[in-house]
């Protein structure tokens, strides 16, 4: 998962043992990550997805990195080339000043 400031997460869904029709069936023992843990944070129950980019399995990480590579490599030739030692046209004409 890649998060909405750029940063990458794995993320591993892994279901309590203890939930029973979604609530702790052990609560009184509840493990301190639990006890931590507030609901109202809950990525279910926010309007704005917590991730921008959702990879649920190795398939969707390749396409990813196939359609990465292709907008990297389309903006490589749009890109003007320009030849060492020689200004740019931006920069001929801020040196008329």
């Amino acid at each position: 998962m890649v998060d909405w400031e750029g940063a990458w997460f794995v993320q591993f869904d892994t279901p309590c043992e203890w939930l029973v029709d979604g609530r702790c069936s052990h609560y009184a023992l509840r493990p301190e990550i639990c006890r931590e843990y507030d609901p109202a944070e809950c990525e279910r129950y926010v309007p704005v997805p917590a991730e921008k980019i959702l990879f649920r399995d190795e398939h969707d990480l390749d396409r990813y990195l196939a359609e990465r590579e292709a907008r990297i490599a389309a903006r490589k030739t749009r890109r003007p080339r320009v030849s060492p030692g020689r200004a740019t046209p931006r920069a001929q004409g801020s040196r008329a000043r």
